[in-house]
């Protein structure tokens, strides 16, 4: 399994473990993976410090900015409505 098929929070799960000393065969067996992508993950994510809480923070996060970025769009579409309307006005 390579680095990028594994979830946020199983990376942070992993790379803490490596953090705290548990031995590399033992995290590989755990997440079902080979040293090269354990090593592969800590390239690409770096030692990363955050506890779990933290991932599942960050899918919340990613969530209130998926209902943000929606709530953008259906203003930029009433604006975008609301010129439309004035320019036929002023056309009258």
């Amino acid at each position: 399994m390579s680095a990028e098929a594994l979830s946020r929070s199983q990376i942070a799960e992993m790379l803490e473990a490596y953090r705290t000393g548990v031995p590399v065969e033992t995290i590989c067996a755990r997440f079902e993976v080979n040293r090269a992508t354990l090593y592969e993950a800590r390239a690409l994510y770096g030692e990363l410090h955050a506890p779990l809480v933290h991932a599942r923070a960050t899918a919340s996060g990613e969530e209130e900015l998926s209902l943000m970025k929606r709530a953008v769009a259906e203003l930029l579409l009433d604006n975008a409505i609301l010129r439309m309307h004035v320019q036929r006005r002023e056309r009258y």
